[in-house]
């Protein structure tokens, strides 16, 4: 991913006084719009809440000064609920046990941050999407951190993970995924809307995908590569919106109010600005996360990873069926044979370059089995 080429002046000021934060949530806004337009220089002063080097005082001095809350916990942020890694956390209020707030830390990265902020106003202006706001932004130690407001509902990977803790053939089992099926159907229909609202464009096959494919590939892997994008140059691609992360941890679903709402949208300012993606990506991304996702990885005794079945691939079939639906209904167009295969390439080699990463268990068994799965898809294009 290319980031945004600008200069950012981090300006700490005093907190002897009570922080101004909601003015500097709306000068964080407004700069985020300017840095999409192809500002170059951009001043952002923000309140420093640093309590020495104590973090843990730190952001409780910060959420405190920009909440209401009193009586709250901080936590590292799961899968199942969406966010994950170690720069983002959920605040929990301590009375209510609810989630009021996800908390992000970026460090010496200002492109992301302000990705981030624009995704997120971009958003709230399309129709039938939910999506997390922007709450309040501030400086503790050499990090710059801002919260967000929870999405609405659960993350898909909640639904899945739902349905394989009922026995197979149970009625709670059916119940669950009957709700599971429902929000892969209207998943399907807001990233329609989503691709929708800005104008379909039908270009040439992008150069720069294929670029970027051949520097992440093994040699043995570039003849197969030439002749993707090849077949690639042979059809023209649709353009628009698109996020570029779609995965089951990324999207949510309320059944209360059948909402579905979309996180982590950094990628796509990047993708309207200057990089436009194909958008039926964005189908398979998600569509391709249904099935890989329908096996979940724990600890077991030995704190050891240990792959669980969630779904049946009958299941699992099902939501990809869901989701096609919904998507089609709404006047998505799914990727083409040649554009799937593509995508499912540059899906398989991806995993592969990131064989050697260092994860903890169990995500470091689950890595070990998508990269088995990618090279044994890649050794089937090799053969005659």
């Amino acid at each position: 991913m290319k980031y945004f080429a600008f200069l950012i002046l981090l300006i700490a000021s005093s907190c002897s006084s009570k922080p101004n934060w909601q003015k500097e949530r709306e000068r964080t806004i407004e700069l985020s719009r300017g840095v999409q337009s192809g500002s170059k220089q951009v001043a952002l002063s923000l309140t420093d809440y640093s309590r020495g080097t104590d973090e843990a005082a730190s952001l409780d001095h910060f959420i405190r000064s920009t909440t209401d809350l009193t009586k709250f916990t901080i936590q590292p942020v799961t899968h199942e609920i969406g966010w994950s890694g170690n720069n983002a956390y959920t605040v929990f209020d301590t009375k209510s046990g609810e989630i009021k707030f996800y908390l992000k830390q970026f460090k010496k990265k200002p492109d992301q941050l302000f990705a981030e902020i624009y995704g997120m106003d971009y958003l709230q202006k399309v129709n039938g999407i939910s999506s997390p706001r922007f709450h309040a932004i501030g400086k503790i130690l050499d990090k710059t951190m801002i919260l967000e407001t929870p999405a609405l509902g659960r993350s898909f990977q909640f639904y899945y993970n739902q349905v394989g803790s009922f026995p197979l053939d149970s009625a709670e089992r059916r119940e669950a995924l009957e709700l599971l099926l429902e929000g892969c159907q209207r998943a399907g229909s807001a990233l329609a809307k989503l691709h929708s609202h800005e104008e379909k464009k039908s270009i040439p096959f992008p150069e720069r995908m294929g670029e970027a494919l051949k520097k992440i590939s093994p040699a043995n892997y570039q003849e197969c590569i030439d002749r993707a994008i090849q077949r690639m140059r042979s059809e023209p691609h649709l353009t628009g919106v698109v996020h570029d992360d779609v995965k089951l941890v990324h999207l949510f679903y309320d059944p209360n109010s059948k909402t579905i709402s979309i996180i982590d949208p950094g990628s796509l300012a990047n993708n309207l600005k200057s990089n436009p993606g194909i958008l039926s990506s964005d189908f398979y991304q998600f569509s391709r996360s249904l099935l890989l996702n329908r096996f979940g990885y724990t600890l077991d005794e030995t704190q050891n990873g240990q792959k669980t079945e969630l779904l049946t691939l009958d299941e699992a079939t099902q939501a990809m069926a869901a989701f096609r639906e919904g998507y089609i209904a709404e006047g998505g167009i799914p990727p083409t044979a040649i554009e799937e295969d593509f995508f499912l390439l540059r899906h398989n080699l991806l995993f592969v370059s990131h064989a050697d990463q260092k994860l903890p268990e169990p995500y470091a068994t689950r890595l070990r089995d998508l990269v088995a799965l990618s090279l044994s898809e890649l050794q089937a294009r090799l053969e005659p």
